[in-house]
C-alpha cells in the first residue's frame, strides 16, 4: 500500500489525501450522529413504552385489587391500539398471571421466565418492560409489555440511507473540488518536473520553469530558476575559462617559439657575427708585422670577445638566471631589478627586509618569473616610472607585492579577459596550481599593486609550465 501510494503522480496523491481526509471526517461525523440518533431514539422509544405500560397499570388497580381477570384483560387489550406492541401480561402481587394480551400475528408465547418488579431489556429483537402497579405505596401487581424493534430498525434503515446518500454526494462534490483545486498545487510542480527533464535531456540551461505566485511553490520555482541562472552563469564562465586556457596554451607554444627565434637571432646576429669578426682579426694578426697595428688588432679582438661574453651572459640570464639557483630569490630579484631598471630606464626599488627564506626551486622560479612579468607589464601597459618590489615572510608563506605608479585599470575586467602571453591570468593560474593566490589592487589613474602569495616550502611543478 505504501509503495503504491509512493509511486502515484503528485496530483493523484493530493486527490487521494484530500478525499481520504474528507471521507474520514464525514464518516466520523456521520457515525457520531448515527450513534447519537440511535441512542436518543431508543431512549424515546423506551420512554413511550414505559408510559404506555404505566397507563395500563394505573387503569388496572381495581382489577388487581379484586383479582378481576376479565376487567384486567379488557384493560390490557388497549395495548392493541399501539401497532408495535407484540404481547402484554398483568401479574398480581404474587407474580401470578392475571390477564394476557397477544397480537393476532404473534404465535409464540412471550411470557417472561422471570418477573422483575421494575425494569426493561432489549433482547431477541424486542423491548421488554416491567412496570409496577402501586396503590397507596404498596405494589399490588406488575404490567409486562413486549414491543417490536421494527420502529428502531426502520429508523436505522432510513438514517443509513440518508447517511450514505450524503456521503456519496459529498464525495462527488469533494472529488470535483479536489480535482479542480489540486491543479493549483500539482500544475506548477509538473511544469517544474517537465522543465527539469527537458534540461536533463537537452542540456539546455537557458530553459526556465513558468513563474508562479509568492507561496512556497512559487519560492521553489524561483529557487529552481535562480539555480539555473547560477548554473548557466557558471557554465558560461567555465566555457570562457576553458577558452582562455586553450588560448593560453596556444600562446605559450607561440611564445616559446618566439623566444627560440629571438635567442637564435641573438646568437646569429650578435654573438656569431662578433666571434666571426674576432676570428678574422686574429687571422689578420698572424699576417701583421707591425707591432703597433698588431696591438691594435689584439685590443679590438679582445673587445669583440668581451662583447660576445656580455651578450652570452645576458641570454643566459634571460633563459635561466644563475643567481636564482646559486644565491636564492632575494638576490636574483635584486639583480633583476637592476637589469630591468637599466633596460627600461625606470626607477625599480627592491625592499626585501630580513626575508631570507629558503624556498623550493619551483616556487622560486614561479615567483621570479611572475615578478619579471609584472615589471614588464608596468613598463609596456601602464607607462609607469617607479616600481617597488617588497618581500615578506609570514606563517610559512612568502608574500611579494609589486606596485607601480602607472595608469591603473579595472582588475576584474583585465584578469578575466587577458589570455595573451604570461599576463595576470597566467600568473594567477600558475600560482593557484602551486597552492598560492594573486590579489590585484588597481583603479584608473591610481597605479597598480599586485600581491603574490605562495607557500614558502611547498614544492610544485607549476613553474615548469611557464
Amino acid at each position: 500500500m505504501r509503495n503504491w501510494f509512493r509511486n502515484l503522480p503528485i496530483k493523484w496523491k493530493l486527490s487521494v489525501v484530500s478525499l481520504a481526509t474528507t471521507c474520514s471526517a464525514l464518516l466520523a461525523a456521520s457515525t457520531a450522529f448515527f450513534i447519537y440518533d440511535q441512542l436518543s431514539f431508543r431512549r424515546q422509544y423506551l420512554h413511550q413504552a414505559v408510559s404506555l405500560a404505566n397507563v395500563v397499570g394505573a387503569n388496572s388497580t381495581a382489577a388487581l385489587t379484586f383479582r378481576d381477570a376479565k376487567v384486567a384483560e379488557m384493560i390490557l387489550s388497549t395495548l392493541g391500539t399501539q401497532p408495535h406492541v407484540m404481547f402484554g401480561a398483568t401479574y398480581d402481587k404474587e407474580d401470578r398471571v392475571l390477564a394476557v394480551f397477544r397480537r393476532d400475528d404473534i404465535r409464540d408465547d412471550l411470557l417472561p421466565s422471570m418477573i422483575v418488579p421494575s425494569g426493561y431489556n432489549w433482547y431477541m429483537g424486542r423491548l421488554s418492560v416491567f412496570v409496577p402497579v402501586v396503590l397507596e405505596g404498596e405494589r399490588i401487581g406488575t404490567i409486562f409489555a413486549a414491543f417490536s424493534m421494527q420502529p428502531v430498525y426502520a429508523r436505522l434503515g432510513r438514517y443509513s440511507a440518508v447517511v450514505f446518500t450524503i456521503l456519496g454526494v459529498s464525495v462527488l462534490v469533494a472529488w470535483a473540488l479536489v480535482n479542480y483545486l489540486q491543479s493549483y498545487v500539482s500544475r506548477p510542480i509538473m511544469h517544474l518536473k517537465e522543465t527539469a527533464e527537458e534540461i536533463t535531456a537537452a542540456g539546455n540551461f537557458a530553459l526556465r520553469a513558468p513563474g508562479e505566485g509568492p507561496d512556497e511553490i512559487g519560492a521553489l520555482v524561483s529557487g529552481f530558476n535562480g539555480m539555473l541562472d547560477r548554473i548557466q552563469a557558471s557554465d558560461a564562465k567555465l566555457l570562457k575559462y576553458q577558452e582562455q586556457l586553450r588560448s593560453l596554451a596556444s600562446e605559450l607554444t607561440l611564445a616559446e617559439e618566439r623566444e627560440r627565434r629571438r635567442i637564435a637571432g641573438g646568437l646569429h646576429d650578435s654573438i656569431s657575427q662578433t666571434l666571426m669578426a674576432a676570428a678574422m682579426k686574429l687571422k689578420i694578426l698572424t699576417l701583421e708585422n707591425d707591432k703597433t697595428a698588431a696591438d691594435k688588432l689584439v685590443e679590438e679582438t679582445e673587445s669583440l670577445i668581451n662583447a660576445s661574453l656580455t651578450e652570452a651572459r645576458s641570454l643566459t640570464f634571460q633563459l635561466s638566471p644563475p643567481a636564482l639557483y646559486e644565491f636564492g630569490l632575494k638576490d636574483a630579484l635584486g639583480r633583476l631589478c637592476e637589469q630591468m631598471a637599466a633596460e627600461y630606464d625606470m626607477n625599480i626599488a627592491l625592499d626585501a627586509g630580513e626575508c631570507d627564506a629558503q624556498l623550493t626551486e619551483d616556487v622560486s622560479v614561479l615567483l621570479y618569473r611572475s615578478v619579471r612579468e609584472l615589471i614588464v607589464n608596468a613598463h609596456k601597459h601602464a607607462s609607469a616610472e617607479h616600481v617597488t618590489v617588497k618581500l615578506a615572510l609570514r606563517d610559512g608563506r612568502i608574500r611579494i607585492a609589486v606596485g607601480d605608479d602607472g595608469d591603473g585599470f579595472d582588475p576584474e575586467a583585465v584578469v578575466a579577459a587577458e589570455v595573451a602571453g604570461f599576463g595576470l591570468f597566467s600568473i594567477r593560474e600558475r600560482l593557484s596550481s602551486a597552492g598560492g593566490e594573486m590579489t590585484v589592487v588597481s583603479a584608473a589613474g591610481m597605479g597598480t599593486t599586485v600581491i603574490l602569495d605562495a607557500p614558502a616550502g611547498q614544492s610544485s611543478t607549476a613553474a615548469n609550465s611557464g
